[in-house]
């Protein structure tokens, strides 16, 4: 056959007391061949929140989209036997396209009430895109209603690799590409360092940040 295909009537996903699952009379189809998969109506839900997939990813021309609605991220955490560490609600999207050797990846996204550790704010939200080049980004964390910090502009792809081996990790010439991130902030508590590492504490006072990193 020119491709493979697999019909997925009721799917059911369990963790401890987590369930998500299919809903009922909405059956989703994955075909495949090659570098090809095309998926079809996938949907997985848990009383208010839902994920769900439809398109194409591994073309140059067609389009995966995946859509996230009030998404429990310490309950999907637990499901996929994380360590419980983030909590929050997530909505957002993201358009995948291209080869699965130069996939590009377009998102918006929002985690509302959220936490890392012991470490809790008001909202996470903002866009990234990937590309095999590097990622632009736009995020902004409030930490409060009247704390704020924002991360806003490019980082090169090589900046999430590994040095390859015998290769000078000092790039003069920039060949990996540019790093350029604003970083701007209201006036924060410096406690939320805390939130982010057991090995400081007792932090008081605040600032602000206006900063560019370039490299």
């Amino acid at each position: 056959p020119d491709h493979h295909e697999i019909h997925i009537g009721e799917l059911a996903l369990r963790s401890e007391q987590i369930e998500w699952r299919t809903p009922a009379s909405q059956p989703a189809a994955v075909r495949y061949a090659g570098n090809r998969i095309e998926i079809q109506n996938l949907q997985l839900a848990n009383a208010d929140q839902r994920i769900t997939a439809t398109g194409v990813v591994g073309s140059n021309s067609d389009t995966l989209r995946i859509h996230v609605d009030n998404v429990d991220v310490a309950q999907l955490d637990t499901l996929l036997l994380g360590d419980g560490r983030l909590a929050g609600r997530l909505t957002g999207d993201a358009d995948v396209s291209g080869s699965p050797s130069a996939l590009r990846v377009s998102s918006n996204f929002a985690l509302t009430k959220g936490a890392f550790r012991t470490y809790m704010f008001d909202a996470l939200s903002g866009t990234m895109d990937y590309t095999p080049s590097g990622l632009a980004l736009d995020v902004k964390l409030q930490q409060t209603p009247t704390e704020w910090i924002t991360a806003k502009g490019l980082a090169p792809a090589t900046l999430f690799r590994p040095t390859p081996p015998g290769v000078d990790e000092h790039d003069a010439g920039r060949l990996g590409g540019a790093l350029d991130v604003q970083i701007t902030s209201s006036d924060i508590g410096l406690g939320f360092v805390q939130g982010f590492t057991p090995y400081v504490t007792n932090v008081t006072g605040t600032m602000q940040a206006n900063v560019r990193v370039t490299g």
